[in-house]
């Protein structure tokens, strides 16, 4: 568990939509407006469910492709969220204690978690 840097920005997300969803066994890619790149390989969670790993998610995460970002924030250093204009919420965690659960590519950086 690497943690949310605390200068993470999660507003960052906001106004841009979801152009791409890549799903795999073991990795799914988010790729957002503004060049905004989420790589997840932990678990995420889907309004107020549990954690799940994120392949089994990807039937709800299709409907969040063309979507905008109306709001996102940090909850805390293990975990961000990611609301879209259809009102899904998309919670995303650091799960994962051996290895990293997710990155974040943007114009501002990097981030490991």
């Amino acid at each position: 568990m690497n943690r949310l840097p605390k200068n993470f920005n999660a507003e960052e997300f906001v106004g841009k939509t979801l152009e791409q969803l890549g799903i795999g066994l073991f990795q799914t890619q988010l790729r957002f407006s503004g060049k905004i790149v989420v790589s997840i390989e932990g678990s995420v969670g889907i309004d107020q469910s549990k954690q799940i790993p994120v392949f089994e998610a990807g039937s709800i995460l299709l409907k969040m492709i063309g979507k905008r970002v109306t709001k996102s924030s940090v909850l805390g250093e293990e975990k961000f969220d990611i609301i879209f204009e259809n009102g899904i919420r998309l919670i995303i965690y650091d799960s994962n204690s051996t290895s990293e659960s997710f990155s974040i590519d943007s114009p501002s950086g990097i981030v490991v978690v």
